[in-house]
């Protein structure tokens, strides 16, 4: 019996891997995985762990009142107070930035003393833990510090997200690229060759090809369809209005706001040094890389920053691991997201915007604080969604 449930769980696993693939293809490529694959929103039933501002100023009756200068409490982090109430958005955020810097340094200053080996074993990898836990804090919290000046960032999965994302994407990307994001979120238009790449590179990410490049988008995406179609209908529209697929969505897309900052910064370089180039956009570049460089732009530079996105995911929607032992279950196990149509798009520009303010987060830290960057051909740690 043992042996059984243990094959089931076995089994459970591959498919979240397939359906991770397929659902999160789906919303970006229009792929209908099943004729009944819509999303079904029921209200999930757990306590909120406080009000955000937007909260308490419905309850106050102000929402009106909510702007860009609203005084914010940073959630889950507890660092650095409110933000300064007489000064302008930009005015906050750099005085932010600043005190962002002082605890990079004060946290530099820390990883030195550790490194010095004055502690016991068991002592010093309990506080090598600690310290790459505060650093994923402090760098997702600069991250969403950079999206504050044009949105109050999202906190609670039971307050609509507001808008302001798209402000945030023309500020952090060009343009151009920022309408990438448009596309890549796109149920109906064509891929763009900044989105082909992106998921190509995922698919060896995230452990599915052997070798950058072994497997078309559309060909893995139609495997994974097969699989989660021999699914119950039941567990295929559980799994679509999860909270479990809305976090691997929520990353995804954080995951393409930092490639298109990333991918940015090295087409820029390579036309600095050549008098003209046969691409005239990132797009169009990005289309014709070489999957192997794909991969090095997809996966983030440090692994702070993949930290500092799995722990801003953790904040929204929960712990994985916690949401990964519903699948063990029936599908009405299964948490769901309550968020209308339009919450999740705004969730999703938000998750690119956040993406892209990450890179940014991350280039100012490695000016006070010794980065561990990933290494060349290296795959996602952990989990593989």
């Amino acid at each position: 019996m043992l042996v059984e449930t243990m094959n089931c769980r076995r089994r459970r696993q591959g498919l979240l891997t397939a359906a991770v693939a397929s659902i999160g293809l789906e919303a970006i490529f229009g792929i209908a995985f099943s004729s009944r694959a819509t999303t079904r929103a029921l209200r999930l039933s757990r306590p909120s762990p406080g009000l955000c501002p937007l909260s308490a100023a419905r309850a106050a009756g102000q929402e009106g009142d909510v702007g860009r200068s609203l005084p914010f409490e940073r959630g889950g982090s507890g660092r650095l107070g409110r933000w300064p109430t007489d000064k302008t958005p930009e005015e906050q955020l750099a005085i932010k930035l600043v005190q962002v810097d002082e605890e990079w340094t004060a946290l530099q200053a820390e990883a030195d003393i550790l490194s010095l080996g004055s502690l016991a074993p068991a002592s010093a990898r309990e506080q090598e833990t600690e310290h790459r836990s505060r650093a994923a804090s402090l760098l997702s919290g600069s991250a969403v510090d950079r999206l504050r000046p044009f949105l109050v960032p999202t906190e609670y999965l039971d307050i609509p997200p507001l808008r302001g994302a798209e402000d945030a994407l023309r500020t952090l990307l060009p343009a151009d690229d920022s309408g990438l994001v448009t596309n890549f979120l796109s149920k109906v238009e064509p891929l763009s060759g900044a989105a082909r790449a992106f998921w190509q590179a995922e698919l060896y990410l995230r452990q599915l090809d052997a070798e950058a490049g072994d497997s078309a988008v559309e060909e893995a995406a139609g495997e994974a369809k097969e699989r989660i179609e021999a699914e119950t209908t039941d567990w295929q529209q559980a799994l679509q209005g999860s909270i479990l697929l809305a976090r691997q969505n929520f990353i995804s897309a954080t995951r393409f706001g930092y490639f298109l900052r990333r991918s940015r910064q090295r087409y820029d370089l390579e036309r600095s040094f050549a008098a003209s180039g046969k691409e005239s956009n990132l797009a169009d570049w990005l289309g014709k890389a070489r999957p192997a460089d794909a991969v090095e732009m997809v996966r983030p530079a440090s692994k702070e920053a993949s930290s500092a996105i799995e722990h801003r995911a953790t904040e929204l929607f929960g712990a994985e691991e916690m949401l990964l032992r519903q699948l063990h279950g029936r599908p009405s196990d299964m948490a769901q997201l309550e968020m209308s149509k339009e919450g999740r798009k705004q969730l999703s520009l938000e998750a690119a915007a956040f993406g892209a303010g990450l890179f940014a987060a991350e280039a100012a830290a490695a000016g006070c604080y010794r980065l561990d960057y990933t290494a060349a051909g290296s795959r996602n740690e952990g989990p593989l969604i």
